[in-house]
């Protein structure tokens, strides 16, 4: 690595390096390297020579053999019309305003804005050969001498949204919605917004969270669809939309009525309950009881008499429980 004419500034070699002692570097083969020139005081970055061309700085090479590349610097002067240049040096896709070269008499100011393409965004905007990271304006003040700004702009792609697969699940079920496999080249969604686009409202936990959960609501005898769509953004702004489904299912019930039965309050006196093909009980409640029921063991205690709502769960639509009542 050579700098031309001698002491008019210098390289900062960075990249996959396993021997350095300048001018010379060891550079892991077909691996890539960011060369950056730093001009003196009093000198100017004007290019690359050798095995690399053109002015970007820094500039970025891939190694697959041996290379002699020349950092190139001038003598910062006055031009000829008494004025000072600042010389706009950009890659593509993107707009530094004003470009080309601007002329400024001593003492002026110069304000440069930045804009990227569409699907482009600013990688890099190095002043006088030194980085300034990512900014979108730049000012250089009090203009004593010649200056240059360098922009590299580097393609960028929106996040990928990932609402989950859609779910079928039972009335009055715990749901979970799940957006956590959205995914960004970068790695740096900052936001997950989820919004209920059809169906009976719900309450989410927290729809601005990847993964929120929300109680399916009763069904009253018809299956319901649930529709949510799901909004990832990005920390450059961009955004993408995912949606799921939600069928919820109408669990099969069953109310069965009682006669009247005489007991009395000795608790030795049990109404007795047995279930078949049944998954869960959900309900079980007395109607016009004098005395309230314990439900032990599917055991009713001291009822005097009236009438008992039993809700149970089957284990699929359509089919057939048998419940059987005893006393004793």
């Amino acid at each position: 690595m050579n700098v031309s004419p001698a002491n008019s500034g210098s390289v900062n070699v960075s990249g996959s390096i396993t021997y350095s002692n300048s001018p010379y570097y060891t550079i892991v083969s077909n691996t890539d390297a960011k060369l950056e020139a730093f001009p003196a005081k009093g000198y100017k970055f004007v290019g690359w020579s050798g095995d690399l061309s053109g002015s970007l700085n820094p500039a970025y090479v891939s190694f697959t053999c041996d290379k002699i590349i020349t950092a190139n610097f001038t003598i910062t002067e006055v031009e000829p019309d008494g004025k000072y240049t600042i010389t706009v040096n950009q890659s593509e896709n993107g707009a530094v305003y004003p470009s080309g070269e601007t002329k400024l008499d001593k003492g002026e100011e110069q304000k440069f804005s930045i804009t990227p393409n569409t699907g482009y965004i600013i990688q890099e905007v190095i002043i006088d050969g030194v980085s300034k990271g990512v900014i979108s304006e730049y000012t250089f003040l009090d203009i004593k001498e010649n200056h240059s700004i360098t922009v590299l702009f580097t393609q960028t792609h929106p996040p990928v949204a990932n609402a989950g697969n859609d779910q079928t699940v039972d009335e009055k079920e715990i749901v979970r919605l799940n957006g956590s496999n959205s995914i960004d080249d970068g790695n740096d969604i900052v936001t997950y917004h989820w919004t209920q686009t059809g169906g009976t409202d719900v309450i989410l936990s927290n729809s601005d969270s990847a993964s929120p959960i929300f109680t399916a609501p009763d069904t009253d005898g018809v299956d319901i669809l649930l529709e949510f769509k799901l909004t990832v953004t990005d920390s450059y702004g961009f955004s993408s939309d995912d949606y799921v489904d939600i069928i919820v299912k109408d669990i099969p019930t069953q109310t069965i009525e009682l006669e009247k039965i005489p007991f009395t309050h000795d608790e030795k006196n049990v109404l007795f309950f047995s279930f078949e093909n049944v998954s869960e009980i959900l309900a079980l409640s007395p109607y016009n009881v004098a005395d309230s029921l314990t439900d032990t063991s599917n055991q009713i205690l001291k009822m005097n008499y009236g009438l008992i709502d039993i809700k149970i769960k089957v284990p699929n639509p359509g089919a057939k429980a048998k419940i059987t009542r005893s006393n004793f």
